[in-house]
């Protein structure tokens, strides 16, 4: 039996095993929640830096129109997608509030309408920027900047003298920390934010780490400033605090809400309601199914995406999910990101109200014209009442662009709402915007100067559309110019978005039409697109560059528009760059082209491929049938844009010794002769006829016998080559053979092992076997009439050969035979060579 100590003793052990399991238990549960915590509190960082990104990105546009004279000096229609993008986020900013009060009351004095009014002719989906009105600053306007918007972590001025008790004199920085806080709040007054490097100094300098930037540790031996190597340790302690950063900078934002009497943002989007009521959950529950997303309307889905990503700023991970699946929703189905697709559907929105208000004006004033009597004093001149009603606007109603509205679109027209679009393309090409990026990056620096019409058109669905419509135009003329197109919906939408847009010029200089170089990424997206036929444009008809061109400059073909500009850059203005548009050039196009040949040359510097090697011999004949005699010139990396980019002074000297370049025919010679190789090589009679009758054809464009006959010379020597070639390759393969499948107990040709090796190894020729003779092969063709050329051709195989031929193929098939020994009174014999 157990004692009472065994049983106190087994008790202890299962207690403490016990205590084990539920401390063991206990941990694992803490170490689950910790990871659940951390996990929430990253997504939840997460959210914040995302939506608060928004926020500032948003303060970026709308803030430089805060500053005086900003709306006042500019058009009311600009100012007024400014004031739509403070409205929306009007409920949750109070700095957005203010600025939509501000804004509208500005806008409302300077130009006599409320700017909702306004809006619909304007294009929300362009950075303000574009358009700012340049601000200085006093001192004092910096410093009050700096006291109402500085962040929680900037005190650089802070420190400085009080600038209420100097004098307007003090109105100037008077030490290099006062003009550092100058130009910091003055670029927060053009462009919404504080520098970079400004902002990652002031979080160096909270944290604790400016020692670690001081400017002198960061100097080289040298003794120049390291900037790079200092922007980047800042940049990433700058990332590092972003938690932390972000958690004070949404406290502060939540403070200022309190203050502005607008409610905790926490609270602003109410809690999701039980699913079991339908009616009560919220947009951005739904609409993340994707066939309640498709049944939705614009204005929906909008409002939905703003409202989760306002609740995810509060920590909600069901919103922040819902957000980022409606994102990639909409990019999916519409190419855009959220925030224009937002500020799209308030533009769509507006524009629909100038559609229904340009509407109801014209029935209104064809209504008033129908009532009142025709008098002559109202004939005008015109179209007869079969052709059509005049739509000459009454006194009373003044309808921008009515008179097209019912007319064919003539091509004046088209030309006229060109240069509206090239203006809009051209003023989104302002420094450090994406198409300004895109063509510097490319193709430097120089090309913003140059004489080409470029421009930026940007996403979004209906950006051009408006701005059109906001000069007049309706949709119908937006169609025909080329510049729009119907939507699955039926709406008209933007015909380029999101391109590096060239436009197109005719020998008068107008813009005729438009090259969009897609800057998307999507892989749906074709690369380039051209404007498609109009009154005005013709894609055959037109030669882009060619109104660029200095006169005089030696003319150089190529593939595209970019490489064109590459070339003129290179060229230096004695050599300019044209481009079709597109691959084949047309007899149009070849004519104009011949029209400004410098000494009748034109000079064709299409790609190296297989593609530009056509194009080359489809240019050479088009330009030849126009007086103009093609030269080839070899590109560095066979293209111009690319050449340009990377190796700019190879392409300098290129585009300087174009005299020097040969003619395009032997392009045209050497694509045959790879084409057809392998016949030529096998004696093809249709593979040698059509050789000849291509340099027959070629030849007859030189201008230059000698050129000519070297041409025709040289094509020979290569077919020559391809035949020797695989006669040689054929007499190799024969030998291999043999020499594998002969009996060892044989010599070569069968005999006797004891027997070769009397006669020796000369008695088999060294030399290369002979082949069938063949009397075309063996004449030249070059200087004889095509009647004789034909019959020689037909009757060159087996044709006898001439007894002088067969004398020296004898004697070269002797050469290097040694003399034979008698053998015994017998006669030597002879070696042969065998015919293979």
């Amino acid at each position: 039996m157990r004692s009472m100590s065994d049983e106190f003793e087994v008790g202890h052990e299962m207690d403490r095993a016990l205590r084990a399991a539920v401390t063991g238990l206990a941990q694992i549960m803490e170490r689950t929640a910790r990871r659940s915590a951390d996990e929430s509190r990253a997504a939840a960082a997460e959210a914040r830096q995302e939506w608060l990104a928004h926020r500032d990105a948003a303060r970026q546009q709308y803030v430089p129109w805060l500053q005086p004279g900003a709306v006042e000096k500019t058009d009311g229609r600009q100012a007024s997608r400014v004031w739509a993008v403070a409205a929306g986020w009007s409920t949750m900013d109070p700095l957005a509030k203010a600025a939509e009060e501000q804004l509208a009351d500005r806008i409302k004095q300077a130009f006599g309408e409320h700017p909702s009014v306004l809006v619909q002719q304007t294009d929300l989906a362009a950075l303000p920027e574009q358009t700012q009105v340049p601000t200085v600053l006093t001192m004092q306007e910096a410093l009050g900047l700096a006291q109402e918007h500085a962040p929680f972590y900037y005190r650089a001025h802070t420190d400085l003298t009080p600038r209420d008790q100097l004098s307007p004199a003090g109105d100037l920085p008077s030490s290099p920390a006062e003009e550092r806080v100058l130009a910091d709040w003055q670029t927060y007054a053009q462009t919404g934010a504080l520098p970079d490097r400004s902002r990652w100094e002031a979080w160096a300098a909270y944290t604790g780490r400016a020692d670690d930037f001081d400017p002198e540790q960061w100097r080289t031996t040298t003794g120049e400033l390291d900037h790079e190597s200092r922007d980047a340790a800042l940049e990433r302690l700058w990332d590092e605090g972003s938690e932390e950063r972000g958690l004070r900078d949404l406290e502060e934002h939540q403070v200022a809400m309190t203050a502005a009497g607008m409610g905790q943002l926490r609270t602003q989007v109410a809690a999701a309601p039980p699913a079991a009521d339908p009616e009560q959950v919220p947009a951005w529950v739904r609409l993340v199914d994707e066939r309640e997303f498709s049944a939705a309307s614009q204005q929906e889905i909008s409002q939905a995406w703003r409202d989760a990503r306002s609740r995810a700023a509060s920590g909600d991970l069901a919103a922040q999910a819902a957000a980022t699946q409606l994102s990639e929703q909409i990019r999916k189905k519409h190419g855009i990101n959220p925030d224009e697709y937002v500020i799209g559907a308030l533009t769509e929105r507006a524009a629909n109200n100038a559609e229904n208000a340009r509407k109801a004006a014209d029935k209104a004033r064809r209504a008033q014209e129908a009532a009142q009597p025709i008098t002559p004093t109202r004939v005008i001149p015109g179209p007869t009442q079969e052709q059509g009603r005049s739509t000459s606007p009454a006194p009373q109603v003044t309808v921008p662009g009515e008179a097209y509205a019912t007319a064919p679109l003539t091509r004046e027209r088209v030309l006229e709402l060109n240069r509206v679009a090239q203006d809009y393309f051209s003023g989104n090409m302002r420094p450090g915007t994406t198409g300004q990026r895109y063509f510097v990056d490319r193709l430097g620096e120089g090309v913003v100067d140059g004489p080409w019409a470029l421009g930026y058109a940007p996403p979004g669905w209906t950006n051009l559309t408006n701005h059109l419509k906001g000069h007049g135009a309706s949709d119908e003329e937006i169609l025909a110019a080329g510049l729009g197109r119907r939507s699955s919906k039926g709406n008209v939408i933007d015909y380029f978005r999101d391109r590096a847009m060239i436009g197109v010029r005719d020998r008068d200089g107008d813009v005729v039409g438009f090259v969009g170089r897609d800057l998307s990424g999507d892989q749906r997206a074709p690369k380039y697109t051209n404007s498609p036929t109009t009154a005005a444009f013709t894609k055959s008809e037109h030669v882009f560059g060619l109104a660029e061109a200095p006169e005089g400059a030696r003319i150089v073909r190529t593939e595209g528009a970019f490489d064109a500009i590459a070339t003129s850059l290179a060229g230096d203005g004695e050599a300019a760059g044209v481009a079709p548009m597109g691959t084949a050039m047309s007899a149009t196009q070849a004519s104009q082209i011949a029209n400004r040949a410098v000494d009748g040359r034109v000079w064709l510097a299409n790609d190296n491929d297989a593609a530009g090697q056509m194009a080359t011999e489809q240019d050479y004949f088009a330009l030849a049938q126009q007086g103009a005699q093609a030269r080839h010139v070899v590109v560095p990396e066979g293209d111009p844009a690319e050449a340009w980019q990377h190796y700019p002074g190879l392409m300098r000297s290129t585009m300087s010794t174009l005299d020097d370049a040969p003619s395009a025919a032997e392009v045209v010679v050497d694509r045959y002769l790879m084409t057809n190789g392998e016949a030529l090589a096998s004696r093809d009679r249709d593979a040698r006829s059509g050789l000849n009758d291509l340099v027959a054809r070629v030849t007859a464009t030189l201008d230059d016998p000698i050129e000519a006959r070297l041409l025709a010379e040289e094509a020979e020597r290569r077919r020559r080559e391809l035949v020797d070639q695989a006669a040689t390759a054929q007499a190799s393969s024969t030998k291999t053979n043999e020499v594998v499948s002969a009996d060892p107990t044989e010599g070569r040709d069968g005999r006797p092992p004891h027997v070769e090796e009397r006669l020796g190894e000369h008695s088999h020729s060294t030399s290369e076997p002979t082949q069938p003779y063949n009397r075309a092969d063996s004449s030249d063709l070059t200087n004889v009439s095509p009647q004789a050329r034909e019959a020689r051709v037909g009757s060159g195989h087996g044709f006898a050969m001439s007894t002088k031929d067969a004398i020296e193929q004898a004697a070269n098939g002797h050469k290097g035979l040694a003399a034979r020994p008698d053998r015994g009174g017998q006669a030597p014999r002879r070696g042969r060579s065998r015919s293979k």
